[in-house]
């Protein structure tokens, strides 16, 4: 993993990033992450939102550019630890009080409860495998409803790139989930 900014990121911003890098430090890890691979991810949300600041960003603000983008990427790195620590609720398996092994599910409700659990979670393990770029532009398309049009207008690209970008995106989480491999395995290919 590289942890270096795009060279195209103003100096400003890029301070801005390093800020909020620093300020997060103290966080502590999201279940299923290794310190480096979160402070890629820290800093790639950082980036993004940092960028999407300066877009946004009114100089009548009485705040620099510089301070405006800091406080943006802080903001949007909380939010993915809030999101990655709430995304952990899971549900338990029976065992027997006795020898500790798990029981099987007879009710039906509870053993469709049980596989839809352990098929969310092997979608966020899936999730996990994508960048903080290729988990917006998911959540553009599928949580706020943006066609690939609207998400072209925000990134300043054409929209076959987007829909070429989606469907990537999209074919490597079926091959994962249809694959039902760790995402950090060799065979994973991700």
């Amino acid at each position: 993993m590289t942890s270096e900014l795009p060279a195209c990121l103003p100096s400003d911003l890029q301070r801005a990033v390093y800020r909020a890098l620093r300020s997060t430090d103290t966080l502590c890890l999201p279940p299923c992450y290794n310190p480096t691979y979160w402070r890629e991810e820290r800093l790639q949300i950082a980036a993004c939102a940092a960028w999407q600041a300066a877009r946004s960003y009114d100089p009548n603000s009485g705040i620099s550019r510089e301070t405006y983008a800091a406080l943006c990427a802080q903001r949007a790195i909380h939010a993915e630890w809030r999101r990655l620590h709430a995304d952990n609720r899971l549900v338990q398996m029976p065992v027997d009080p006795e020898t500790g092994e798990e029981l099987e599910v007879e009710d039906p409700d509870a053993c469709a409860a049980v596989w839809l659990q352990a098929e969310c979670m092997q979608l966020r393990a899936a999730l996990t495998t994508l960048n903080a770029i290729e988990r917006q532009l998911l959540r553009w398309r599928f949580e706020d409803g943006l066609s690939e049009q609207e998400i072209a207008q925000r990134l300043g690209c054409s929209q076959p790139a987007i829909c070429k970008r989606l469907q990537r995106i999209l074919q490597r989480l079926r091959r994962f989930l249809e694959m039902g491999i760790a995402p950090n395995s060799p065979e994973s290919g991700l």
